[in-house]
């Protein structure tokens, strides 16, 4: 893992606690986890 995927996967932490506070919908987090994840591109 390289440090632009690290850096993407700590976006989808604080997604998630963006969720758990309250902040952002379930539908916008499975949103951007999916867009981050892509752009991860963990199979490389």
């Amino acid at each position: 893992m390289d440090d632009h995927q690290r850096g993407l996967f700590g976006r989808m932490l604080d997604h998630i606690d963006a969720y758990e506070s309250g902040r952002l919908p379930l539908p916008k987090l499975v949103q951007d986890l999916r867009g981050l994840f892509d752009a991860a591109n963990p199979a490389s």
